[in-house]
């Protein structure tokens, strides 16, 4: 598990007036006005304890994930009729997810992680399935978000509202789906699994 190739080149993020927020949040609960609220813990607060390389890898690919959902959150946000997107960097944002975390992420987790809490605790079945099924969901997810962008794209303003509710639906989808894995899964992992498990994940 020790490829962390998912780095996120979001620097990119700026030039469009997109500044991700930080990564404090540690509340599980939905915004009034539909906006990303939750991320995951920062790298500082992992630090202050011990932690297993892989689970460190699995945390920053999150990081890395719930940055490129809050860009996109917050391009959506500025699109007007008379204010086209940079939809060119929207497309970046999806190959991104396409290229990296439906590609190499999803499959560490199925593969490793979630077999070896599977071992230890399997009160976690009922979680595990839930994510994976979500796994699996993925990539049509993505492919029907595209295809929303690309009409818009084409057709501008026309498809707006569409492309609109499309992106809305796949970032709350994203949002719940870190913070099941974040809040539930990775905790029961920590608590159930031994070095031995470890060691054979990293």
């Amino acid at each position: 598990l020790k490829h962390n190739g998912g780095r996120s080149t979001l620097g990119s993020g700026r030039r469009h007036g997109v500044v991700p927020q930080g990564a404090t949040g540690q509340k599980n609960q939905d915004s009034p006005d539909g906006r990303v609220r939750w991320c995951p813990g920062t790298e500082a607060q992992e630090s202050a304890s011990a932690m297993k390389e892989s689970l460190h890898i699995i945390k920053q690919e999150h990081r890395n994930l719930f940055r490129v959902v809050n860009v996109l959150d917050q391009i959506l946000r500025g699109i007007a009729p008379q204010k086209a997107p940079d939809f060119a960097f929207v497309e970046s944002l999806l190959d991104y997810i396409a290229n990296f975390t439906d590609t190499y992420h999803h499959p560490k987790e199925d593969q490793f992680l979630f077999r070896a809490l599977l071992r230890r605790d399997a009160s976690a079945a009922a979680i595990i399935g839930e994510l994976e099924e979500e796994h699996e969901g993925c990539p049509a997810a993505l492919r029907a978000l595209r295809e929303s962008m690309i009409f818009c794209r084409d057709n501008y303003p026309q498809g707006l509202e569409e492309f609109r509710a499309a992106a809305r639906d796949y970032l709350h989808f994203q949002t719940k789906h870190l913070q099941k894995e974040e809040g539930v899964v990775l905790p029961m992992a920590q608590r159930a699994q031994k070095d031995e498990d470890w060691e054979e994940i990293d």
